[in-house]
């Protein structure tokens, strides 16, 4: 990235999410670089840019259309490369026709010319690299977007140079051969469903058939991180359910639990780790004895499946055995691993351009801007638009008028941190931010207590009025508990379960709310439980 001379940081918020990239963000700029970050929120990544553009929430397919328009009749598609390199070059330059700048501009409620004017540097600027976040993927046309968005590169041919191209993750990458450890030699393929856990407040109250009636949770949260929250504590709190959590810290979703299990921190076991925003692979060594009975999941795993029979030789494998069985192909040993500690195991040399010449992760090495795949599956072959499900419903609309997104916290990334008070403290209580537009038709004002509610239910949080979203949109920060949130309910009271249009994700940010005043005592009406949560008991 310290070789672009355009740098657009797409749903992306580095300052706050991804620190690590941040520095050499700064490089890039200091030759000169120019910043630009796409974002509906104006967060502190979007303060420090060169440029914000602040489309609608759930229309960056759109905005990417209308780019790759610009590039096109700009003369400034790479033909030779897309050739080359591409497949479906010809269907996806035929279906811009459709997506003139003046619709695109439309459809994400921005100027003509603001997207003209982006669309003109890219055109004119090699190269330029595109960092896309994680939260653009959380609304119904999530997919198409993500396609749409990497196809812009493709269209420039900036995967052609050091620094250009698209970034979504690394976790492709790493060297780590997952599967013998998934699916032992031997092993049958078990007698079992896969259940999605976006899904979880529906499988738990009758989306499940049969019915789910044990459950295990380990490394989550759900009871304060899924959608649809009052109808999943519903499903959590079935008398025919027998729930089991493993964890350090006794959460919301302890609260529903038959058996809770302590389980090991990080410094307490032996673990692999690779990583979706960087290429290293870290041995994790456990650097203290654990506490009381407290077990890392994997021997928790061992004794549950020796207590149900279970005497297949995988179960009899330690974390030692698992690490060298992931590590079988990686280009370093187990023993080499454990004396540097990490190592980049993934191939790409520093300063590359692994797809300069193609050799795209595809069957054939070349993109895919048309792929039959998809076409099997329903899905539009091209990179096209899937508006959202809810930002752009006018019915829903005219109930609910304001769109709301759950970014994260500097201090809450996610509810891991929300058991430790040095977090909490300065995170601060639940607020959510409002336009002035959007306050005063209401009659709010900064520091007002509200009940954000929908069709699915409700929180209570303060107003905070400030200049950080456009009108008609809301944000509150993602991962409080209820345990310790006023009216002990959070913000996934009124997110909704429903998938995106490729991958089966969660669309927690395609989700409209009203907001209204409430006396300012509901606030504090119910005392937080423990500061700090309690620690599971460990012996």
């Amino acid at each position: 990235m310290v070789e672009a001379n355009l740098i657009v940081l797409w749903g992306a918020n580095p300052l706050v999410t991804n620190l690590h990239l941040w520095p050499f963000v700064q490089q890039a700029r200091e030759r000169g670089a120019y910043v630009v970050t796409i974002d509906p929120l104006r967060t502190d990544t979007a303060a420090r840019s060169d440029e914000h553009v602040a489309p609608l929430p759930g229309t960056d397919a759109a905005l990417a259309l209308g780019l790759m328009r610009h590039v096109r009749d700009a003369g400034a598609a790479d033909e030779a490369w897309l050739a080359a390199h591409t497949t479906g070059w010809p269907e996806l330059r035929a279906r811009l026709d459709d997506w003139p700048v003046e619709r695109a501009a439309a459809e994400c409620g921005l100027p003509a010319g603001t997207i003209r004017r982006l669309g003109e540097r890219i055109a004119t600027t090699r190269p330029t690299a595109v960092r896309v976040g994680l939260g653009l993927q959380r609304h119904h046309g999530a997919g198409q977007a993500i396609r749409a968005i990497c196809a812009l590169p493709l269209v420039t041919g900036d995967f052609r140079y050091p620094g250009g191209g698209a970034l979504v993750t690394t976790s492709g990458h790493h060297r780590v051969d997952n599967g013998p450890v998934i699916r032992p030699a031997g092993m049958p393929a078990p007698p079992a469903r896969s259940l999605n856990m976006s899904r979880l407040a529906a499988v738990l109250t009758g989306e499940a058939d049969p019915p789910v009636t044990s459950l295990v949770v380990f490394n989550a949260n759900p009871a304060a991180t899924a959608p649809d929250q009052a109808r999943l504590l519903t499903g959590l709190g079935r008398a025919d359910l027998f729930t089991v959590v493993l964890e350090q810290r006794w959460t919301d979703t302890c609260d529903y639990a038959d058996v809770v299990l302590p389980a090991t921190m990080q410094p307490e076991h032996l673990d692999l780790q690779t990583s979706y925003g960087h290429h290293y692979t870290t041995l994790n060594l456990p650097v203290t004895r654990a506490p009381g009975e407290a077990l890392p999941n994997t021997e928790i795993f061992r004794r549950i499946a020796a207590a149900l029979g279970i005497d297949h030789p995988a179960f009899r494998d330690s974390d030692e055995d698992l690490a060298r069985q992931l590590l079988a192909d990686a280009p370093i040993t187990y023993e080499e691993l454990r004396e540097r500690t990490y190592a980049r195991l993934t191939g790409v040399p520093v300063g590359s351009a692994p797809y300069a010449e193609g050799g795209f992760p595809t069957p054939d090495g070349r993109a895919r801007l048309h792929d039959p795949a998809l076409a099997a599956l329903g899905v539009d072959p091209l990179p096209g638009y899937t508006p959202p499900a809810e930002a752009a419903d006018p019915e829903l609309a005219r109930r609910f008028p304001l769109t709301l997104l759950t970014p994260a916290n500097r201090y809450l990334m996610n509810s891991t941190f929300a058991s430790l008070p040095w977090h909490t403290r300065r995170a601060g209580p639940p607020l959510v931010h409002l336009h002035a537009d959007d306050a005063a038709a209401r009659g709010l004002a900064d520091g007002d207590a509200v009940r954000v509610h929908n069709d699915r239910g409700a929180f209570l949080a303060a107003v905070a009025v400030d200049e950080a979203t456009r009108p008609g949109c809301a944000f509150t920060y993602k991962a409080y508990w209820a345990r310790r949130s006023p009216g002990r309910s959070t913000v996934n009271a009124v997110t909704g379960v429903r998938d995106t249009d490729l991958g089966e994700a969660p669309t927690f940010h395609d989700c409209r709310v009203e907001v209204e005043p409430v006396p300012a005592e509901l606030l504090t009406a119910e005392p937080p439980l423990d500061e700090v949560a309690e620690p599971v008991a460990a012996g």
